[in-house]
């Protein structure tokens, strides 16, 4: 069956797909045609959207390297993060800041390029495209389904 969706929401309901692993064959066999068939739009969308830009590259490895330097980690090594912000060593934070208002200055150009870049991508993942999917009878779908991806899935969901 076609259905008629965004070029961002495709790239959602894939993710979606990609994080299920719970249900019965159906669903199973849901899911994996699903990302099949979607395989392709993903691919060309991911590719339109990469950042052209080869100096944005500079500045991600130049300020995940700041970041390194300067944010806490728990005692599995990993990056401590409260309310989706990295936490930044109390003795590092005007060091931090210092070096970040110095890289953002050096990269001025390259960092308003990617706003303009950001915008372009945005318009292109609200356009609408007809896509190719396998729906799935609801009483196939586990109750184990979050409400977030039950809602995303949505369109695909046949009663």
């Amino acid at each position: 069956m076609k259905i008629s969706v965004k070029k961002g929401e495709i790239l959602s309901i894939n993710r979606t797909l990609d994080g299920l692993a719970d249900g019965g064959i159906r669903f199973k066999y849901f899911v994996s045609r699903n990302k099949g068939l979607l395989s392709g739009e993903v691919e060309s969308i991911n590719a339109a959207i990469e950042s052209k830009i080869p100096k944005f590259k500079e500045y991600l490895d130049a300020r995940t390297e700041i970041l390194k330097e300067s944010i806490e980690f728990d005692d599995k090594g990993q990056p401590v993060t409260i309310h989706g912000n990295y936490q930044i060593k109390k003795e590092k934070a005007d060091e931090f800041k210092s070096k970040m208002v110095g890289l953002e200055a050096e990269y001025k150009d390259t960092l308003t390029e990617r706003s303009k870049e950001i915008e372009e991508h945005n318009k292109f993942l609200s356009e609408q495209v007809e896509i190719e999917v396998y729906q799935v009878q609801l009483n196939d779908v586990p109750d184990s389904l979050s409400q977030r991806d039950f809602d995303i899935l949505c369109q695909l969901i046949v009663e």
